[in-house]
Order: C-alpha cells, then sequence, then structure tokens
C-alpha cells in the first residue's frame, strides 16, 4: 500500500512500461519478427502464452489480436499456433479449431503404469539397491561411530537395569553363567 502511495506521489519514479487499458495500448508489447513472421508478445506469459489484464480481467493476447482483425472465436473452438510458437500473436498463424483436432497437433503424452513396478523388481536390480543403500550408510558413519555408540548404550541399559533389579555385578555373572547351557 505504501509503495502505490509512493509511486502516486513519484510517477517518474515507475519502472517498466505502463500497464495496457485498452487494447491500442497493446501494440508497445508486440515485436514483429522478420524472418518467421511473427508477432512476438513481450510482456506477461501464463504457461508459454501472452497474457494481459485489460479492465481488470486476464485474456491472452493471441484471442484478443485475432478477434480484433478475424471477428469473434466460435465458442467450441481453439486456436492453434501453426507456427508452433505459443507467444506470438500474428493472426495470419492462428488457425481456429475444435478440440478434437487441436489434439492431434498436440498429441497428450502416454503415462506409464508403475503401480505393479515395486512387484516385478529384478532381484539383481533389488541386490544393486541394498548395495547402493549400504554404500550410502557406509559414507555416512565411516569410522562406525553409531555402531559403537549403540553398543556402548546397550551395555549401558543392561547394567542399569541389573542394578534396578537389586543385582550386583557379580551377581549377573553369576546368573549369566547359571543360564547358560552346558557342554557334556
Amino acid at each position: 500500500m505504501r509503495v502505490r502511495a509512493y509511486l502516486e506521489r513519484h510517477p517518474e519514479k515507475k519502472k517498466g512500461k505502463p500497464k495496457p487499458q485498452e487494447f491500442e495500448d497493446l501494440w508497445d508489447r508486440i515485436f514483429k519478427f522478420e524472418q518467421t513472421g511473427c508477432w512476438l508478445w513481450q510482456g506477461s506469459l501464463s504457461q508459454g502464452y501472452g497474457q494481459v489484464s485489460l479492465g481488470g480481467k486476464s485474456y491472452y493476447v493471441h484471442r484478443l489480436v485475432y478477434e480484433q482483425f478475424c471477428g469473434p472465436i466460435p465458442a467450441d473452438m481453439e486456436l492453434h499456433h501453426l507456427c508452433d510458437n505459443t507467444n506470438c500473436v500474428n493472426p495470419s498463424h492462428l488457425l481456429p479449431v475444435n478440440r478434437t483436432e487441436h489434439r492431434k497437433f498436440h498429441p497428450v503424452p502416454i503415462k506409464l503404469d508403475l503401480s505393479n513396478a515395486r512387484r516385478k523388481r529384478d532381484p539383481e536390480h533389488a541386490r544393486a539397491l541394498d548395495r547402493a543403500k549400504y554404500a550410502r550408510r557406509i559414507a555416512r558413519d565411516p569410522e562406525g561411530f553409531r555402531a559403537k555408540r549403540r553398543a556402548i548404550e546397550a551395555r549401558y541399559r543392561r547394567r542399569k537395569n541389573d542394578l534396578l533389579w537389586g543385582f550386583s555385578k557379580s551377581q549377573s555373572d553369576r546368573i549369566a553363567l547359571m543360564s547358560a547351557p552346558s557342554v557334556n
């Protein structure tokens, strides 16, 4: 809000070109490329297509230019760019086609069904994945610090548990020897 008030007080500080307010203002942002004949939109793009806001509503520029020169676009038709340049607004490069014809020009990529990919995994591939996982684990802990730390903590928990039950170290050793299977 403060930026807008500042720019209203200092219009010379405003950056960029002014926003187009009506159709005639669009020509400042169209560059006519002589080699291909394309009229390239130099303003904002939405998914590769020129887009402009006129009167608070967004429009695709190629549709506005086509309607200006060739008349209204029928409701069930789409505009196909013959030059395959989506920011071109030259009406001679635009062809009104229905949706099915337009899909023939731009086929939808086929999606692969990967739902059963894990169940059908190659055992050699599975082993390679396991080796890679092991290699990553070793790379994260090259000195084996985590494994050593786990062993130390396990011994500490065992001693603490024995002391909680009232066993001294010598008693816990005797119990461990008594519970061990005898060898005849």
